[in-house]
């Protein structure tokens, strides 16, 4: 089933219940397909967002405006602690 707006497809679910946003093939329960594709999840009190961005996955604390952790193409590992303020692990 497709979803379109002004004649392009923005959504798919297909046979199997596998849901593409900007993805017409989805390879996922949800896959996002974007220049910058953002997952954002908000509660009572806090907002979070998920995206990749160039070759680095991030998750940012939108009501803190920080950047929580990011996961670089080399495999390191940056994060941001209120404690810590940056600490980066090397994986080999």
């Amino acid at each position: 089933m497709a979803f379109e707006v002004n004649d392009a497809e923005r959504m798919r679910i297909d046979s199997s219940g596998q849901v593409g946003i900007g993805e017409s093939n989805p390879q996922e329960l949800l896959h996002l397909t974007a220049t910058t594709p953002v997952l954002r999840m908000e509660g009572a009190s806090r907002a979070y967002q998920q995206y990749v961005s160039g070759t680095s996955f991030t998750i940012r604390d939108v009501t803190a405006g920080l950047n929580r952790v990011t996961l670089d193409s080399s495999g390191n590992l940056l994060w941001v602690s209120l404690t810590h303020p940056v600490k980066r692990w090397n994986y080999y």
